[in-house]
């Protein structure tokens, strides 16, 4: 009996063994102060990438001296994509003027960026496929800035918004 036990204990052992996986580490610099926090989004789907769903793995970590670090252990080989933004005022959402224009700034992996709006997922993308810890380095970069000139058309319904009571419904924070 205690044999068999062995045996299935050391089969189910190398199965796990078996199943290949890697550290991702994660540094992020660029922050413009250590304010607030940083969010990650590690994304294996374009289904999950910039979308108010859960992504396959996140993290929330504190910035120090304009820096933030986080790493996720146990990642199947595979391909990712990694979202961050700095959430500076701590309320676990991009603020964004218009539900558009990021308040609040934001890096990619692979330092992929669009001219208009956030880069294609395709851009973001790496692969894991081989036991390793892989560093990444994302460069966090500017949002829209207080004071920014918008189109006309859109400072009319920024400032409808403003002058709104009612909550966002669509505000869904991460647990």
């Amino acid at each position: 009996m205690i044999k068999i036990v062995l045996s299935f204990s050391i089969f189910f052992l190398s199965l796990n063994y078996a199943v290949a996986q890697s550290t991702l580490s994660i540094t992020m610099t660029g922050f413009k102060n250590d304010t607030g926090q940083a969010l990650i989004a590690v994304h294996n789907t374009k289904k999950t990438f910039l979308k108010k769903t859960e992504p396959f793995r996140h993290a929330v970590v504190p910035i120090l001296n304009k820096v933030a670090k986080v790493s996720f252990d146990n990642l199947p080989f595979g391909t990712y994509s990694v979202s961050v933004f700095h959430d500076e005022n701590s309320n676990m959402d991009l603020d964004a003027i218009l539900g558009v224009f990021p308040k609040e700034d934001y890096g990619f992996s692979n330092n992929a960026r669009a001219k208009f709006g956030p880069p294609k997922y395709k851009h973001t993308l790496f692969k894991l496929d081989k036991r390793e810890i892989k560093n990444l380095l994302i460069l966090i970069g500017p949002a829209v800035k207080e004071g920014t000139k918008l189109p006309e058309h859109l400072k009319t319904n920024e400032h409808r918004l403003q002058q709104s009571d009612s909550p966002r419904s669509d505000h869904k924070e991460q647990p």
